[in-house]
């Protein structure tokens, strides 16, 4: 429970550090600037697609003789489109963004561990910087194709009442291991080590995707956090360290 709670309220831990150091910032806009432009066009389309999905669905009914249960069925489709689209959408835009976004969560990444004193500080050399943007893109293009793929399960599971509730926490467990999946790269633990340090801090993990879902209640709330929630990651990874620091061994 300790865990969770220290999930839960790390963007608060994280605010209280960013406002400590500004040069953050921008850093932090950058990818809220990405996703944020991602939401407006993702938004206008989709709209359009739960009205159109909405009467398909209204327009079955009639065509078989169920047309008695189409003032019934109206509002409940167009909740139940709407909550599926919802969670498509900010996954997609999670997922896609984070594509574009990487080389700016990557730096931030930096930048909180090197405050907090988890990695060295090291004189700029582009070509280091090049290789490490590079690699994190792929990482990300990489991480992302395997996020659509589990994708199109969630989608469909969004659908079936009581999975959806499970649908949704899937979701944000991902976009949690995400924001700790910088961190992890740059303490340069192999895969092994990350899948062991995720299982390790399942709890806190599962309080920072709870964190996600309350910011749910105001709309695009939720993609500003997501850059901040890298800080959040090397915050944890902080305390996470001290008390287990075997598991940022570098060997094995």
């Amino acid at each position: 429970m300790k865990d969770f709670i220290a999930g839960l309220f790390s963007i608060f831990e994280s605010l209280k550090f960013i406002k400590k150091n500004k040069d953050l910032w921008f850093w932090i806009l950058c990818p809220f600037l990405i996703y944020m432009s991602l939401l407006f066009y993702s938004f206008s389309w989709g709209v359009g697609l739960i009205e159109s999905y909405t009467i398909k669905a209204l327009n079955t009914l009639k065509s078989i003789g169920l047309e008695f249960l189409v003032d019934y069925l109206h509002i409940p489709l167009v909740i139940i489109l709407s909550l599926a689209f919802g969670v498509l959408l900010i996954y997609l835009i999670f997922v896609f963004g984070s594509i574009f976004a990487s080389p700016f969560n990557a730096v931030l990444a930096e930048k909180t561990l090197l405050k907090t004193g988890l990695i060295e500080d090291r004189p700029f050399n582009f070509m280091r910087w090049t290789r490490v943007t590079i690699k994190m893109m792929l990482a990300s293009v990489l991480k992302s194709i395997l996020f659509l793929f589990f994708g199109v399960f969630i989608f469909i599971a969004s659908f079936i009442p009581g999975l959806n509730i499970l649908s949704i926490y899937f979701t944000l467990m991902i976009m949690a291991f995400d924001s700790m999946d910088y961190s992890y790269e740059l303490m340069e633990l192999n895969l092994s080590r990350r899948i062991m340090m995720f299982r390790s801090s399942w709890w806190t993990a599962s309080g920072l995707a709870t964190s996600f879902g309350l910011t749910l209640v105001l709309p695009g709330v939720i993609l500003l956090f997501l850059p901040v929630s890298v800080v959040s990651a090397g915050l944890l990874m902080q305390s996470q360290v001290k008390s287990n620091p075997r598991l940022f061994s570098k060997k094995g």
